[in-house]
């Protein structure tokens, strides 16, 4: 423990990185949390990105800005080619790290990184932030209570078009590029919803060219008892976007889970009973809705920008928890179990054929 936090009982933050998720989710983050975090440096390579950023003392050098701002925490914004080595860097000077997602391009890069914070005494963490939505949380919260019961299967869906500012920076230049990031969200809510690590993975990634991304992910994943999973990511499709829909089937309900604003008024027949119904749905950033036949019930809402809300969630946690001396949650040893399932997902599709987990599980010792 630092003696500014001994003293001020306040972390030191300094943030790698000030573009967009910079800008979109830390910086709001770290205002949320400014009774406890106090931020101390912004470090971009980016002139332009130095020039905006008006927080703290700004660097052009990571080096620089460890030794002479001495931060607790190390925001990393950065592209996942960087975070190997920006990680290594910020846990030899002894600074817990909030890396963005994708965590690493590779298990062997993830290793190392978990390995030289263990050494070194320090906590790594990864804004895999699905989770700590709203929407999410209630879900959880559902499962293996009455009324819902065990969770036997999950589809989850997204359709969206890729367009120039999607791709703008290093995701346009990403073959792997779906499921590294985006598909990396969807596996760790599956292993959220579940409470397990699944068993085996079957993806197909067809292509019309070779060297184009992968824009379309059909993922079957086996969990033990028979429970299964299915993720279908679509970036072909031209009509209407879906950022990610999440059904869960439970032994007595549904639940659906939906992120994105949605606005819409229904007026139809019961054809069976021959009786008429209407209803008006809204929600900013999503919802939640347990459904047994039709009856439904709404579990929660997503305020109007749920990433940028959970963000700030699960930042706060990681703060409370490196202040009281305990372990930060979404840490890189939980992230890593997430990304083996993205690279064994890519080897199942390359192979045309399932693949088992047991052989992603990181080797200790």
């Amino acid at each position: 423990m630092s003696e500014y936090l001994m003293t001020h009982n306040q972390l030191r933050v300094g943030i790698l990185g000030l573009g967009a998720a910079a800008n979109h989710l830390h910086l709001p983050a770290c205002a949320a949390a400014s009774e406890k975090i106090k931020l101390v440096g912004g470090c971009d390579i980016s002139p332009e990105g130095r020039q905006k950023f008006k927080q703290a003392e700004v660097f052009s050098s990571l080096d620089v800005m460890l030794e002479r701002t001495t931060p607790d925490l190390l925001i990393i914004a950065t592209p996942p080619s960087d975070h190997l080595a920006s990680c290594l860097l910020a846990i030899e000077a002894k600074c817990h790290i909030f890396c963005e997602k994708p965590f690493v391009p590779s298990l062997a890069d993830a290793d190392k990184i978990i390995s030289a914070a263990h050494t070194n005494g320090v906590h790594v963490s990864v804004n895999n932030q699905f989770r700590y939505m709203d929407t999410h949380r209630a879900a959880f919260q559902a499962i293996d209570n009455p009324g819902f019961g065990e969770l036997r299967y999950v589809l989850a869906t997204q359709t969206f078009r890729p367009s120039a500012q999607t791709e703008k920076g290093w995701r346009g230049d990403l073959t792997q590029r779906t499921c590294f990031e985006f598909g990396i969200h969807v596996f760790d809510l599956l292993r959220y919803f579940f409470k397990e690590e699944p068993i085996s993975i079957f993806a197909s990634m067809p292509k019309k060219h070779p060297g184009e991304p992968d824009l379309l992910n059909t993922i079957h994943v086996e969990f033990s008892g028979g429970k299964t999973a299915t993720i279908i990511l679509d970036r072909l499709s031209r009509g209407p976007e879906h950022y990610l829909d999440v059904r869960l089937d439970g032994e007595y309900a549904d639940i659906t889970t939906s992120i994105g604003g949605r606005a819409c008024f229904e007026i139809g027949m019961h054809t069976a009973e021959r009786r008429p119904y209407a209803r008006f749905r809204f929600a900013f950033g999503g919802v939640a809705t347990l459904k047994n036949g039709r009856t439904e019930r709404i579990l929660a809402k997503n305020p109007l920008d749920p990433i940028r809300e959970a963000t700030k969630y699960l930042f706060s946690e990681i703060v409370n928890a490196l202040i009281n001396g305990e372990k930060p949650p979404s840490s890189a040893e939980d992230n890593r179990h997430t990304l083996s399932l993205v690279i064994a997902s890519y080897d199942s599709a390359k192979k045309n054929r399932p693949v088992l987990l047991s052989s992603y599980t990181r080797q200790t010792g």
